[in-house]
């Protein structure tokens, strides 16, 4: 809820159970590390990613200007953050120390973890392509023509990204070697 400064958890019902995480500057992005259910919020306005408890507690904050999207690599429990105006990517542990940055980027958008292959997939919409990233933060991958690239999804069964592509109208998919 952007206008409202909150994130709200729903059961598959539908309802709302309280607690909502409230009190954040445009809260743009939200990642759930499925091991102990923590979740990750990216505060776009307050140049923050935070880290919550399942319980709503807030156990880390890192300062990233100008975050976009978060995910999560089940693997090591760290987030990657997106920056598209600060055009780069940020690798953040779980106690909120920034580990890592690349900088390869135009901008970065959406980001998603291959787990299974070692790589973060980011859509780098400033310059329409892809990049696959290996966990050191290296470009693995890169694939051009993705005009518009803004959100990447992967599935963790065979490793291909899907890429939503907003000057193109279209989804691709893309083949886990790229």
């Amino acid at each position: 809820d952007v206008g409202d400064g909150r994130l709200v958890h729903l059961l598959p019902s539908g309802a709302a159970p309280p607690p909502a995480l409230s009190g954040l500057r445009y809260p743009g992005s939200v990642a759930i590390d499925r091991a102990d259910r923590s979740i990750w919020v990216v505060e776009q306005d307050g140049d923050q990613v935070r880290r919550y408890t399942a319980d709503g507690e807030l156990a880390a904050v890192a300062t990233v200007a100008m975050p976009s999207r978060v995910a999560v690599d089940p693997v090591t429990h760290q987030a990657w953050v997106t920056s598209y105006y600060g055009a780069r990517v940020v690798r953040v542990a779980a106690g909120g120390a920034l580990l890592d940055t690349v900088t390869a980027c135009a901008g970065p958008i959406g980001v998603a973890v291959d787990a299974a292959r070692r790589r973060v997939w980011v859509a780098d919409g400033a310059a329409d392509r892809v990049l696959a990233l290996a966990v050191d933060g290296s470009v693995a991958l890169s694939v051009s023509g993705q005009y518009g690239a803004r959100e990447v999804a992967v599935d963790p069964a065979s490793g291909e990204a899907w890429v939503t592509l907003g000057a193109g109208g279209a989804v691709t998919r893309l083949s886990a070697d790229g």
